[in-house]
């Protein structure tokens, strides 16, 4: 028999190169202590004590105590663009810490709802809603989802937050963090899913529409800058191919809208939308005075102008080819990315990661290559400089000092970033394991922020050497 009538706090201690400790409570509530000693001590899953036939109601979750380690004093490590705790220079339960819950119910043999919330140590603790969805089995291989459901975009996306399905202590941060991405957690809509057994595969597609709310936190401003997410009109479809322990799968994702709004708006933003309507106002002045040609070259500064003050604003395409496969015992994963986009900052990115492991009884070491590179820009294509027309000798001025300062910003918005990492799992019992990890994260150059988070404008020390350990489970 499970009580309610108490509440027991978890407590994490870590401590910072002063060594003063730190203590950081986690209330959590009875009920969900007893959801998690009810899934732990279930024998059959599924199924209510000292009944025979299965139950219409499943509880089930996931948990991640993670700590890291590292020692740069310039940068703070993240996982998602949501995180508004980074792991900063010390010991730090900020990047992996994490509880998951998830509750399905069977309202009919082809009909069920699925609802799962996660807390994180690097949001705060804020639960969020990541999954709420009825689901419809329509046939023997053809089932519909509608409501809340996880990005489709990559390859690992609906298990990235599960430590215990994951080999290594999380996914490569180059690229499930340096792109739209890891800006968004799930979709709202609507999810199609057809699967075809055949002789020797599997067959499955899938496909998505719908859009997203997320969060990004800008770490260079005081206080702390919060750009509001929002994805709309993102259409997704991808194929997946199973043959044996052989696993490929296609995505391909439009986005017809993302953009990225702060509140109260940035005034930098504001004051490049005024100086577009002040060039558009005195390129009206010339047309009326015969002026045409000096008219359009203010107007198309204008223009240019008037895209940098959204700079995140636009349609985007992504394309992910992911792979899993066991050859000559090693257990080989690997994922290839490609972000276009046509707002101004961020550009084409291009990433990738391939991991392997290799399974050495009860211990799997394994070492994972990720990176991610904007390989186009449309800032940098399209740079504001002045004009040249005589006469506009304080207006060319003042194009020439947002030029050098877009151009600066341009580069704060460069995710590029490299990652190696080393380490091995040790499978403690049936549904828990422990992990230890190096990782390696560097940057472009001293002034390319990657997903780093960080609040120096100047140069930086753009390397982390990192020391992770993990203890994983699922019930």
């Amino acid at each position: 028999m499970v009580r309610y009538d108490y509440q027991i706090s978890f407590v994490f201690v870590f401590f910072n190169n002063d060594m003063k400790f730190h203590i950081k409570l986690i209330q959590t509530s009875s009920l969900t202590l007893g959801l998690l000693w009810l899934a732990c001590t279930s024998q059959a899953y599924g199924q209510t004590e000292g009944d025979a036939e299965p139950s219409n109601s499943r509880f089930s979750g996931f948990a991640t105590l993670g700590v890291t380690y590292h020692n740069n004093q310039d940068v703070g490590v993240i996982i998602l663009g949501s995180q508004s705790k980074p792991a900063y220079q010390g010991l730090s339960a900020n990047l992996d810490t994490a509880l998951g819950l998830q509750w399905d119910y069977k309202l009919a043999p082809a009909t069920s709802i699925t609802l799962q919330g996660v807390v994180r140590a690097g949001e705060e603790f804020e639960p969020k809603l990541r999954m709420a969805y009825v689901k419809q089995v329509l046939g023997e291989n053809l089932s519909v989802r509608a409501g809340r459901m996880r990005n489709p975009l990559f390859f690992d996306s609906d298990t990235s937050e599960i430590g215990y399905a994951n080999t290594m202590i999380r996914t490569p941060i180059p690229l499930y963090t340096g792109t739209t991405g890891g800006h968004i957690n799930y979709i709202d809509g609507l999810n199609v899913q057809w699967r075809k057994p055949l002789d020797d595969f599997s067959l499955a597609v899938n496909a998505n529409w719908g859009g997203a709310q997320g969060s990004h936190f800008d770490f260079t401003s005081t206080p702390l800058n919060k750009f509001l997410i929002n994805v709309s009109g993102l259409l997704n479809l991808s194929v997946g191919l199973t043959f044996g322990d052989h696993l490929i799968r296609y995505s391909h994702s439009n986005v017809g809208r993302f953009t990225a709004d702060t509140d109260p708006p940035f005034k930098s933003y504001q004051n490049l939308t005024k100086f577009s309507n002040v060039l558009s106002g005195v390129a009206t002045q010339l047309e009326a005075i015969g002026q045409s040609a000096a008219a359009q070259v203010l107007v198309d500064r204008a223009k240019l102008l008037s895209a940098y003050s959204a700079p995140y604003d636009g349609a985007q395409t992504y394309d992910s080819i992911g792979f899993s496969t066991t050859l000559a015992g090693f257990g080989i994963g690997g994922e290839w990315t490609l972000l276009n986009t046509d707002t101004v900052m961020l550009g084409k990115v291009e990433a990738y990661q391939l991991t392997a492991s290799y399974p050495i009884g009860t211990f799997t070491p394994f070492i994972s290559f990720s990176s991610s590179r904007r390989i186009s820009n449309w800032a940098e294509s399209n740079p504001i400089t002045p004009t040249g027309l005589p006469g506009v000798g304080s207006i060319d001025s003042d194009l020439a000092f947002v030029g050098q300062q877009t151009a600066q910003i341009s580069k704060l918005f460069d995710n590029s970033m490299r990652g190696v990492s080393v380490g091995t799992r040790w499978e403690v019992a049936r549904n828990m394991a422990a992990k230890i990890q190096y990782d390696y994260l560097s940057t472009r150059d001293s002034q390319t922020p990657g997903a780093f988070a960080f609040s120096l404008r100047s140069a930086f020390d753009n390397a982390v050497h990192m020391l992770s350990a993990s203890l994983d489970v699922v019930f």
